[in-house]
């Protein structure tokens, strides 16, 4: 049975290391995402091209279990809820991010981009802020994904409703004119011209932008995407 949660997922390790129903992106595409529910650590091992739960059968077939975290997300771009499944090291990023945003990390939209592919994958996590009111009413509705088959019967559980009073990020973080056109502009361009401009500073996401750059920022994105 896998290890859901999202302490008891951080407590295991995984946040200290390093087709379907599956959120699925190619070398330089990214999607918009919400995370939803409670995040899951599961053996997974791969048979003819997917991940599957790694059983006592598939072992005596040869396969290698890897440790892997699932947790399922609303794709805003489809509107459907997907799985994202990563390794430890991805995963961070995410325990980070909530960590850093606290109470707003939940209904709060991020871009999942992808860089590489095989064993030189990356996954980059970018976060945007509050997701738009219409999708923020859709949450509570949604019907989630089994993470972990091996541990329920069940094939999906409600989405837990939003925290009361869904809280902007503090305002500091937000704060200076342009926020919004810079928000526009990371949303227009390519990712690969969000990694040119983000990449070498060392940026995470729209909060590590000081007021006083949104304006060369955003003419440095529009340059890198042409």
């Amino acid at each position: 049975m896998g290890i859901i949660g999202w302490e008891a997922v951080e407590d295991s390790g995984i946040g200290g290391g390093v087709g379907g129903n599956f959120l699925r992106l190619k070398d330089g595409e990214s999607a918009d995402v919400v995370f939803l529910g409670e995040p899951c650590a599961v053996q997974t091992c791969f048979i003819e091209g997917r991940s599957c739960i790694y059983t006592e059968a598939l072992a005596a077939k040869g396969a290698q279990p890897k440790t892997r975290v699932r947790i399922n997300v609303l794709n805003i771009g489809t509107g459907s809820v997907q799985i994202f499944e990563c390794g430890p090291k991805t995963f961070k990023q995410v325990l980070i991010l909530r960590k850093r945003l606290g109470d707003s990390f939940r209904g709060s939209q991020f871009q999942i981009g992808r860089t590489g592919a095989g064993m030189e994958t990356t996954y980059t996590i970018i976060p945007f802020g509050p997701a738009s009111s219409d999708v923020q009413a859709r949450i509570p509705s949604l019907k989630l994904h089994e993470l972990d088959p091996s541990g329920s019967d069940d094939a999906s559980q409600q989405a837990p409703a939003p925290v009361a009073e869904q809280v902007m990020p503090p305002q500091d973080i937000f704060a200076g004119n342009g926020i919004e056109d810079l928000k526009a502009v990371m949303k227009s361009v390519s990712y690969r011209a969000m990694m040119a401009v983000f990449g070498p500073r060392g940026w995470k996401g729209v909060t590590d932008v000081p007021p006083a750059e949104y304006a060369s920022v955003i003419d440095a994105l529009r340059k890198a995407d042409m």
